[in-house]
């Protein structure tokens, strides 16, 4: 990350912006601000149809615990892991119910953008 100078209301404030890819994260005065372009958004939501059992890295981090192991059953929406990036918590949570089939994730790693953390082989109907 690499500090600049934002000016809010006439006053100046130091912050800190990180460009990955078509993301453009902007940390100032305690908050997080994500800027997308909307290829990249339709991209996220094109990989999450195609596979929802996938969990990735959303950005480069610190993943701080880790929910499950393989071969645990999970729930959708459950989280599975938490990291740390930008001073903030993330819960990332799995997109369908079934067992974890691979479980990448380590408390104390750092992870970068698109890494992936954890697959769920989603249940298949009775």
């Amino acid at each position: 990350m690499r500090p600049v100078t934002f000016n809010i209301n006439g006053t100046d404030v130091t912050g800190y912006v990180l460009k990955q890819g078509s993301v453009l994260w902007a940390h100032v005065n305690g908050r997080t601000i994500v800027f997308e372009s909307e290829s990249a958004k339709s991209q996220k939501k094109k990989q999450l149809v195609e596979d929802p059992g996938k969990i990735f890295a959303p950005m480069p981090g610190k993943i701080i615990k880790v929910n499950c192991k393989e071969g645990d059953r999970v729930e959708k929406d459950q989280t599975l892991v938490v990291m740390e990036a930008m001073k903030m918590e993330y819960s990332l949570k799995t997109h369908t119910a079934g067992k974890v089939k691979k479980m990448s994730a380590k408390a104390g790693a750092q992870v970068t953008l698109g890494d992936l953390l954890v697959e769920v082989q989603a249940e298949t109907a009775p």
